[in-house]
């Protein structure tokens, strides 16, 4: 099963070298059953939430990870620039 996610890493559009990075790590992790990159185009998935000033924002999951009881959404973010 190893090399299945192997070559998903290889077939997966990214959008970052970060995310890269990121693929492999959850590849190497014997709890992760499966995990995918949430391809935004013409996919809505998201969860609304208020910022600290009250505002209505929206956070998108850049990955999807399924562990044997659970399914983690995760957001990755590189470095800002000041």
């Amino acid at each position: 099963m190893n090399d299945i996610l192997h070559l998903a890493i290889l077939t997966v559009t990214f959008d970052s070298y970060f995310e890269i990075k990121f693929m492999k790590y959850p590849n190497s992790q014997p709890e992760v059953s499966a995990y995918t990159k949430v391809i935004r185009c013409g996919i809505s998935l998201y969860t609304r939430y208020y910022d600290r000033y009250g505002y209505l924002r929206y956070y998108v999951p850049g990955f999807i990870v399924k562990t044997q009881d659970r399914f983690y959404l995760i957001r990755n973010q590189g470095r800002r620039r000041h």
